[in-house]
């Protein structure tokens, strides 16, 4: 997969979550330094300052260590203090359903 597509693919993704109106565009710019995950500063349409954390499957260490991509959204969960876990618990299971819409290609991004 070439990276313009891999970051076209992350835009749809943050307007799936919300995070990107229909049709706004945005500026990727990938930061160094992640061993589990790529991590892109997001310069929105309108102005707003995003940083981005995406899992990868294949962490970039010398031996092949393999992790779930879905850990993201358990750290998620576990990082939320507890007032606010319910509310995290619950964003994240809409999260998770407009995704699973997104790429089934039945939902449509907000």
């Amino acid at each position: 997969m070439t990276e313009g597509v891999e970051q076209e693919g992350l835009i749809e993704a943050l307007r799936a979550c919300g995070l990107l109106k229909a049709g706004e565009g945005a500026g990727l710019r990938p930061l160094t330094g992640g061993v589990s995950s790529d991590v892109f500063r997001v310069e929105t349409g309108d102005g707003r300052t995003l940083v981005v954390k995406r899992s990868i499957p294949r962490l970039r260490v010398k031996e092949e260590w393999l992790a779930p991509v879905e850990r993201a959204i358990t750290e998620l969960e576990k990082a939320a203090a507890p007032t606010e876990a319910a509310e995290v618990s619950a964003r994240v299971a809409e999260l998770r359903a407009r995704l699973a819409e997104a790429a089934e290609g039945t939902g449509s991004a907000p």
